[in-house]
């Protein structure tokens, strides 16, 4: 894997994202190796040779950037949603010895008009709670699209386990922080709602859900995971994306996603399909 060091000339983006404000992507690229990662779209602007996932440039002036791009919001009373971050896992491994995102959010405490969204599927979330206790309004979301250990060490083998995903936004929860799960990617005959929704009861406020983006590469690196971990399951997804039958799966997955959530009695914030 390569990890390479790099300087950046901004840092707090306008968001194309319906739901946020701004974005702030502290490192370009993964190491979580999700199979399924829609975010390798990224390589069509960055340059790099090397396969999605294997790869993290480090934006090592982030926090100069930033503190100087804060600066016009000082004292301002509008309200702003900040999403930290879009493509790429603000808690990936490296952030345990780079502290980028750390450093964004002491930043942060400082400027009440964020109000500020973590997506995440890391545990090391918990190592900041200190900081976000200071910050005024904020959401911690941990994404996982399967439950059992095994299949995800399969499908995202750097990512931290969804047995500790789960023991973490519990944790968050205890500390009066917004928590929530974002179900993503459902994937057919794989993911079991029933079983995530059990395991998420009484430790998030709500729940969020997307369906697999199945365009391009995305398919194909995650059909070489299904064909060596699922038997099977490939021809049928196949057959499922990319026939007749697809937006008919479309609706019924999202129809399905809402029911479940209201027998387990879980608020939905959201449905995305592809």
């Amino acid at each position: 894997m390569k990890i390479k060091e790099i300087q950046v000339k901004s840092v707090l983006v306008k968001s194309n994202l319906p739901e946020s404000d701004f974005v702030i992507n502290p490192y370009l690229g993964c190491l979580n190796t999700c199979a399924y990662c829609y975010a390798r779209f990224m390589k069509r602007f960055t340059g790099h040779k090397e396969p999605w996932g294997s790869f993290v440039d480090v934006k090592i002036n982030a926090l100069e950037i930033l503190e100087k791009e804060l600066k016009k919001f000082k004292g301002v009373r509008k309200k702003y949603s900040l999403c930290l971050s879009s493509v790429t896992d603000p808690y990936q491994k490296v952030e345990e010895k780079f502290k980028l995102t750390r450093g964004i959010l002491e930043l942060l405490v400082e400027y009440p008009c964020f109000e500020v969204e973590i997506i995440t599927k890391s545990d090391l979330v918990l190592r900041d709670l200190d900081i976000l206790g200071n910050i005024r309004k904020k959401k911690v979301v941990l994404s996982l699209g399967v439950l059992e250990d095994d299949k995800a060490k399969w499908i995202e083998p750097n990512a931290s386990l969804p047995s500790q995903r789960i023991k973490a936004l519990e944790k968050i929860k205890a500390e009066d922080i917004k928590t929530s799960a974002f179900i993503s990617p459902i994937l057919p005959f794989i993911t079991d709602l029933d079983l995530i929704f059990r395991a998420l009861k009484g430790k998030v406020d709500e729940v969020f859900g997307e369906t697999f983006n199945r365009r391009g590469a995305n398919f194909t690196n995650l059909a070489k995971v299904l064909k060596a971990k699922f038997p099977g399951v490939l021809e049928e997804y196949k057959r499922l994306y990319f026939s007749n039958e697809y937006k008919d799966y479309l609706r019924k997955t999202k129809k399905e996603f809402y029911e479940k959530a209201k027998k387990h009695r879980l608020p939905v914030w959201g449905f995305f399909t592809h």
